[in-house]
This record gives structure tokens, C-alpha cells and sequence, in this order.
């Protein structure tokens, strides 16, 4: 059978079938048969918890994860404590909510633990605070039938919460109008 025409969008299905690799090997084991023992060997056990971590699960929790720590354990003969850092409170509580499931998925990658525990990153926290405020858009103004509407629909409220419902009516429907 003819290779297929490299330059031709579609590739023969028959020629595919007969020509498929019987095997597949990822770049990541390539690169840890060449580099891993040696690497794995240098490594602190926090280091290789991180790096269990970051092998054990998805694309989500590594982009939120912003550091590990292993605590070695209060009773002699238990297995250690991971404390994982986060950037958001969202993926602490999420994250916090699947912990058995990332213990099982860090035993099955070798790394025994007592127990898994999420934390928001202080560093992330600084993070959030220094980056700059988005500046907010002005508000379109009401035109004198919205007002009066609003008025007439507060008319009959209390007084000292007249103010305060028709400020926050004319602000959600300022926004609406965006």
C-alpha cells in the first residue's frame, strides 16, 4: 500500500490502521527515563510531595495551587500531613471537598498521607490586594419619568427607609441601562 500524499488533508484510514504504533510512549516518561532518577534522588520530600501533587492531578489544580508543605506527624508511626496552598477561598473549598479523592489519587502515585489540607495562600491574598482597582463606568442618569416611578413606588415606605430603597432602586435601574 502507497504512503498517503503528505500535502493531502485526509489521510487513508486503511493505511492508518496498518501503520499505527503498536505503543505510545509520552515525552514525560521519555524525559524521566533520561532525567527522573537522578532528579527524584536530589529531592526534599516536600519537594516530592509538590511533585506528586502536581503529577497526581488535572490542569485545574496545579494552575491554583501555589505551594505544598509536608507536616511530619504528631504520633510516631503515622504518615504525614499535606498542607496545599491555593490562590482563591473558591478552590479551598472545592478542592477541600475532593480531599479524599486527591488522597487516593497521591497513594495510587505512591506518596502515603493522614490527611490532606487546603489553605489560601498568603502570598496570593498580597497578590490580589496590590493589583489595581478596575475603574468603574459612570452610570447613566435617570430621566424624570424614572424618577417620578421610583418615587411614586417608595411613597408608601416608612420613612427612614424611603431613602435608602429609592437610592437603591435608582442605582439597579442606572445599571440596567448599561
Amino acid at each position: 500500500m502507497d504512503a498517503p500524499d503528505v500535502y493531502s488533508n485526509e489521510i487513508d484510514p486503511e493505511y492508518f490502521q496498518l501503520n499505527r504504533p503498536t505503543s505510545t510512549t509520552s515525552i514525560s516518561k521519555i524525559l524521566d527515563q533520561l532525567v527522573g532518577a537522578s532528579l527524584k534522588k536530589r529531592l526534599n520530600a516536600t519537594q516530592r510531595c509538590a511533585l506528586a501533587w502536581n503529577e497526581a492531578n488535572g490542569d485545574r489544580e496545579r494552575n491554583h495551587t501555589t505551594g505544598v508543605f509536608l507536616l511530619s506527624p504528631h504520633i510516631k508511626g503515622n504518615a504525614p500531613r499535606l498542607i496545599v496552598y491555593v490562590d482563591n477561598h473558591s478552590c479551598m473549598t472545592d478542592f477541600s471537598t475532593n480531599a479524599e479523592l486527591y488522597l487516593a489519587r497521591l497513594a495510587n502515585w505512591g506518596l502515603a498521607l493522614s490527611g490532606l489540607e487546603f489553605k489560601v495562600s498568603h502570598s496570593a491574598k498580597i497578590k490580589r490586594k496590590k493589583s489595581p482597582k478596575k475603574e468603574e463606568q459612570a452610570l447613566p442618569q435617570l430621566n424624570k419619568e424614572e424618577l417620578a416611578h421610583i418615587d411614586e413606588m417608595v411613597a408608601a415606605l416608612p420613612s427612614e427607609l424611603r431613602g435608602k430603597v429609592r437610592y437603591a432602586m435608582c442605582a439597579s435601574l442606572r445599571r440596567t441601562k448599561i
